[in-house]
């Protein structure tokens, strides 16, 4: 059984309901036996929420079949599921057909050409380029000291570029380092020096660097001096390439007036 074989399989076992992009990509990536962190790194998403999104698909796949399904087993599931339901399956797919039909499309097309909902993968080919905004955004993160600032409305495709910004930055052999605000928790986001260190943190996470803070964190001369120290005696003191870092939903910080006028700047 192919990939897309298995896709359409879905489609039947969730009973028409469309997977989202990021659930297709997992979905992909699994199939072809990666795991969660190679995947996460491929669509420059975080480990963890990569592990959340493959956990919910494979809890929506267990309720409908009636049995667990997990990473590790849902090849054979699916195989099995196929074997033993072939001749449903196919009158599914003629009536599928039967009504994709009249449109000019066959099951599969229909299927293919189903418009995306969330971030569009990098390999997708239903993301458009918006010439010249991207070839002025590659060439700005050669810049040392660059700051690139992308604002549209919901859905009009922000992290789709955001992840096309990280994959030409890793072609460029830079390090790279995705955050998104909406994880952090409420409190993180009431209190300058919490967040300075939440941040802190999650760069050193994504460099692959031991968390630090206590050394270079001193109340005394406050959070936004000891951070900027943070970055410059630890983080690129340690770090010899070039580092993009990308924020999330900056919008999220927006609201606490006193994070984002000393965080910002």
């Amino acid at each position: 059984m192919t990939v897309d074989e298995a896709l359409a399989l879905l489609d039947i076992i969730l009973a028409g309901q469309p997977l989202s992009t990021i659930q297709e990509t997992v979905f992909r990536q699994v199939w072809d036996g990666k795991t969660y962190a190679e995947i996460a790194e491929m669509a420059s998403y975080e480990h963890s929420y990569i592990r959340d999104v493959g956990f919910k698909l494979w809890q929506a796949l267990s309720d409908s079949l009636g049995e667990k399904v997990s990473k590790s087993n849902v090849r054979s599931l699916l195989g099995r599921y196929a074997r033993n339901h072939s001749e449903s399956l196919a009158a599914v797919r003629r009536s599928r057909q039967n009504t994709v039909s009249g449109m000019g499309k066959s099951f599969d097309e229909a299927l293919v050409q189903e418009y995306p909902s969330g971030p569009v993968p990098l390999r997708s080919p239903f993301y458009i380029d918006r010439h010249p905004i991207e070839a002025q955004i590659y060439a700005e993160i050669t810049n040392p000291g660059s700051l690139i600032r992308i604002k549209g409305q919901r859905q009009s495709g922000k992290t789709s570029l955001l992840l096309r910004l990280l994959q030409q930055a890793k072609q460029n052999g830079y390090a790279t380092v995705f955050i998104s605000l909406h994880k952090a928790e409420r409190d993180v986001l009431t209190d300058l020096g919490k967040f300075l260190r939440w941040f802190s943190a999650n760069v050193s996470r994504q460099l692959h660097l031991p968390p630090q803070l206590d050394q270079y964190w001193d109340l005394d001369i406050g959070s936004k001096v000891s951070c900027t120290a943070y970055f410059e005696e630890y983080i690129l003191e340690n770090v010899q390439i070039p580092i993009v870092i990308v924020l999330d939903e900056v919008n999220q910080i927006f609201e606490h007036p006193r994070i984002s006028q000393d965080f910002l700047p």
